[in-house]
C-alpha cells in the first residue's frame, strides 16, 4: 500500500483504467436501453456515468499533485 504523496502517477492511471471502463458500460447501457427502453437500463446508464465522472475528477487529483511535488 502507498502512502499520500507517492506513486500519484500509477495512482492516477489506475483511475483512469477504471474510468475508462465505467465510461464503456454507461455508454453500453445507454444504447442497450434507446433498443430496450427497460429502466433497469438507464438506472445503470447513469450509474456508470457517474462513476465515470467520479474517476475522471480521481485521477486528475492525483497527476495535479504529482506536478506539485516535483
Amino acid at each position: 500500500m502507498t502512502r499520500p504523496g507517492e506513486a500519484e502517477g500509477i495512482k492516477g492511471a489506475v483511475h483512469a483504467v477504471s474510468g475508462a471502463l465505467a465510461l464503456a458500460m454507461s455508454l453500453y447501457n445507454s444504447v442497450a436501453y434507446s433498443e430496450r427502453a427497460e429502466k433497469r437500463l438507464a438506472v445503470q446508464s447513469l450509474f456508470y456515468g457517474l462513476l465515470w465522472v467520479w474517476e475522471t475528477r480521481q485521477s486528475w487529483q492525483h497527476w495535479s499533485h504529482q506536478r506539485i511535488e516535483k
